[in-house]
């Protein structure tokens, strides 16, 4: 009787072992749900929205008739159910690659290892530890510099090579993420492989591709991913999926494999030790990339000087827009439609970004309504800046104001590359500058949209933090909305991340029940802007 750990992230527990029922037990989770539906009421004589929560029983593994199988990176958290069972490690030992123990005692000779460049300490101390454990997950706010690490890993790995890159694999959950890490790994002079170009093919290098494309191909040969060895998980927030987990389960060679997320965890479940202290969808992404080996918080690179200084900026919206908060019409979409996107909070968005924007510094509006984006929009333009400003709502969709007619039509220029090269200072978008894509530099966030603080509003807040050589500091607009119960309760549990994630606590770095015209005199005085 025994448990074998293999090397293709899943657990192999046999019927006959005696921890068999045990962990089948403790992988079988219920959790409740929200469930949103529209029921027809005859007194109102129309359908209203009903809110109910379930019972949802979900599987942390699959089982056949011979075995139980579970993902490889919870072992961590029931290895004490298998004291009595004999563990059979599965995999490659000898290899030149597992012998890092020179790498973990002399890390520091690794600092300029990437032409151009030195490590911080934290990134160094990241490397140690993706050395010393070589399974596992690495959660450090956006602009920690996990594509350095990355790269540094590749040449340490190709050092303990004879100097050959063993086979290496970087998941991107975009194609716009996809092509800035190449473009970054060329930067270091390392050698990459664009999997979209060769498909079908891993060759003795670094290989990016996107999970999507490979479980297509995986379909076609169930051996294409034998050869990998290495596999680095970016973004590693999306392995709760099947299309990012699936892929891992056919490495039949893989030694390493590291996750890196800003917000792999929540802020609350960082620290959990056993498998009660968190959700299903924390665990699968566990269950794929391994629990947390290194966290860096993103107050921790603010105060190294790492991160740009925030300063948070604090509108609120005196809605003159009613909406009797005890009638059956109070939800969330009414609330929105009506308040989140009312005249007054539009035109505050618009002014605020224009603020920034005409003293050359960038800025990105993040909501998730196109109809929305496209009336922020007209407001910039009918401000007198619309030149400056284009939409990006996922994929390919760019759009701008006329300059004679101001009418909302299809930019066929890139608005990300526009941003990117100066060229245009504002962009209103949704997820897909949140996450999909690596900008080089953003000074000031909107976070028009609203919403509880949950891992995408952190992100968002993420990308103006990074260094920027226009400015001293990283600015963070957010609306209290006092006129509206949700969203004011929404906008104190964003003030609760702001304060624990990123440290903000300073009066002096915040600025409350402010309107355009204050702003800009306090930003003047902010950068020395004469």
């Amino acid at each position: 009787m025994s448990i074998k750990l293999n090397v293709c992230n899943r657990i192999v527990i046999s019927r006959d072992d005696p921890a068999f029922n045990a962990t089948k037990d403790l992988l079988t989770l219920v959790e409740k749900e929200l469930v949103v539906t529209k029921q027809y009421d005859p007194e109102l004589g129309r359908r209203k929205t009903v809110n109910k929560t379930q019972s949802v029983t979900k599987y942390l593994y699959d089982i056949d008739e011979n075995n139980l199988y579970a993902p490889y990176g919870i072992y961590k958290y029931i290895k004490y159910l298998f004291k009595n069972s004999h563990v059979e490690y599965c995999g490659i030992k000898n290899h030149p690659i597992m012998n890092t123990i020179d790498v973990v005692d002399n890390i520091q000779k690794y600092r300029t290892i990437l032409p151009g460049i030195e490590l911080y300490d934290n990134q160094l101390e990241c490397l140690k530890q993706i050395f010393r454990y070589k399974r596992g997950t690495i959660q450090a706010g956006t602009g920690f510099g996990k594509t350095e690490l990355m790269c540094a890993s590749s040449q340490i790995l190709k050092e303990l090579n004879d100097g050959k890159y063993p086979t290496i694999l970087i998941l991107e959950p975009t194609v716009e993420l996809l092509k800035g890490i190449k473009k970054r790994f060329k930067q270091y002079k390392i050698p990459v492989n664009d999997y979209r170009e060769t498909r079908m093919i891993f060759k003795g290098k670094v290989n990016l591709a996107h999970p999507k494309s490979l479980c297509n191909d995986l379909s076609k040969d169930k051996k294409l991913l034998d050869k990998v060895e290495v596999q680095f998980v970016d973004e590693c927030h999306h392995s709760q999926s099947l299309t990012f987990s699936t892929p891992t389960s056919y490495m039949s060679n893989l030694m390493y494999s590291i996750g890196l997320s800003a917000t792999f965890l929540s802020h609350y479940h960082v620290n959990g030790t056993n498998i009660d202290d968190f959700n299903y969808e924390e665990l699968r992404r566990i269950g794929a990339c391994g629990p947390i080996i290194m966290k860096v918080p993103g107050k921790e690179l603010i105060k190294k000087d790492q991160l740009a200084q925030p300063k948070l900026i604090i509108m609120d919206n005196k809605a003159n827009e009613l909406m009797p908060e005890e009638t059956i019409d109070y939800n969330w979409h009414n609330v929105r439609k009506i308040r989140l996107q009312s005249n007054i909070r539009t035109t505050l968005i618009a002014k605020s970004a224009i603020v920034f924007a005409k003293y050359g510094y960038k800025v990105i509006i993040l909501m998730n309504v196109l109809d929305w984006g496209r009336e922020i929009l007209k407001k910039i333009y009918d401000l007198g800046y619309g030149d400056l400003a284009r939409t990006c709502f996922g994929g390919q969709t760019y759009e701008k104001c006329n300059r004679k007619t101001g009418r909302i039509e299809k930019e066929w220029n890139n608005t990300l590359q526009l941003f990117d090269k100066e060229k245009i200072k504002i962009i209103v978008g949704s997820s897909a500058i949140q996450e999909g894509i690596d900008l080089s530099r953003v000074d000031v966030c909107i976070l028009a949209q609203g919403g509880k603080a949950d891992r995408t509003c952190l992100q968002s807040v993420g990308r103006c933090l990074r260094r920027s050589k226009t400015g001293k500091f990283a600015y963070i607009i957010d609306f209290s909305d006092s006129e509206d119960k949700m969203l004011s309760r929404q906008f104190r549990e964003r003030m609760v991340k702001y304060k624990k994630v990123l440290g903000i606590t300073n009066p002096e770095d915040i600025l409350k029940n402010t309107n355009p015209k204050e702003l800009e005199i306090k930003f003047k005085e902010w950068e020395n802007i004469k």
